[in-house]
């Protein structure tokens, strides 16, 4: 092998190194983070879907608040979060709330793999609204007054006056006789759909969107270098090939620097990827520690912090055993491939 093609069989492997350097990167996020259900299993391993009631409760208790000052509102105000809790539970199946899970794990996944430039933090509370106005509010209701102590007819027919008269602060919730209970359901019905229309259809975030219409340019210029990133990917295992052959028609017949350039190459990546990517995963894992404090996490899921801290580093440990798996197998080939080229 003449200097000239040894000068260039050298760059060329070195080239080869830098871009398995990005494979080796770039692998542990395709099987990760990238493929579809991934996200959902490190959800259910965390059991977010089992906290997601404890959102929804928030959020209608703050409706509630925010309703205006009628006499069926009234009563709804003087609801604790912990009864609004058993609302929503009598309310909204617990399939419900996975689905909103996998609609936002959705979309982000569809974001991820450039299917779409939005993140949609969706909640759809339109099921809870047609509830709220059927016979389950009714029976929910019911099983709420159930929590109050008894109170007789002229109790009622006092607080009623407090109400006739906008006097609200000197209402109180208690548990009517079955025998009345009859003729307070029109109220009730009433009280309902003061609730229903009170509470959103949905709740919907549109990340992406919402920083452009800030005027905030930082992430269109990631999102369009994490674009480039992410196509470039899918053409490096053609580029490596055609590499790898322009190597071998450079070097053959000396098999033994074949298998000397190629292993110093995958050693090279497994080691100076897997250290780089497992040292930036670390940075990683502090960020997301750091998110309750940090104002990133919308106010609908802020009693959700925790467990939403507890996830993403869950997805940075699956995404390190893979770094971990993928710079072992890059390095252990390398090593053996030089060990064989000394053998030989």
């Amino acid at each position: 092998m003449n200097l000239t093609r040894k000068i260039l069989a050298v760059f060329l492997t070195i080239v080869l190194g830098m871009i398995l350097t990005l494979v080796v990167i770039g692998l542990p996020f395709s099987t990760t983070l990238l493929k579809p259900g991934f996200i959902e299993a490190q959800f259910q391993d965390n059991d977010l879907y089992a906290q997601l009631p404890d959102v929804v409760t928030s959020t209608v208790y703050q409706s509630l608040q925010e309703l205006p000052g009628d006499q069926y509102s009234a009563f709804l105000q003087l609801l604790s979060e912990e009864q609004v809790k058993i609302l929503v539970n009598e309310l909204l199946p617990e399939e419900w709330f996975k689905q909103q899970v996998d609609k936002i794990v959705n979309s982000f996944t569809e974001f991820l793999n450039l299917k779409t430039q939005q993140i949609n933090l969706e909640v759809d509370l339109t099921p809870l609204k047609q509830n709220i106005n059927s016979e389950n509010g009714l029976s929910a209701i019911t099983g709420i007054l159930a929590t109050y102590p008894p109170c007789s007819l002229e109790f009622l027919l006092t607080m009623f006056g407090f109400a006739g008269e906008g006097n609200f602060e000197s209402m109180t919730i208690c548990n009517p006789p079955e025998e009345f209970r009859a003729l307070l359901q029109p109220f009730f019905v009433q009280m309902l759909k003061a609730a229903s229309m009170g509470i959103p259809s949905e709740i919907e975030v549109p990340v992406y969107m919402g920083l452009a219409n800030a005027g905030d340019n930082r992430f269109e210029k990631a999102y369009s270098a994490y674009q480039f990133i992410y196509k470039t990917g899918k053409m490096i295992p053609w580029i490596c090939a055609g590499i790898v052959l322009l190597i071998i028609l450079l070097v053959l017949p000396q098999f033994r620097t074949l298998l000397r350039f190629l292993g110093g190459a995958l050693l090279a990546a497994g080691a100076l990827g897997g250290l780089g990517l497992l040292g930036a995963l670390r940075i990683g894992n502090g960020f997301v520690a750091g998110l309750p404090s940090s104002g990133v996490i919308p106010d609908f899921l802020e009693s959700l912090s925790s467990l939403i801290v507890q996830t993403g580093q869950s997805i940075l440990g699956a995404i390190q055993q893979q770094t971990l798996l993928v710079s072992g197998i890059a390095t252990g080939a390398g090593l053996l491939l030089v060990l064989i080229s000394g053998l030989i």
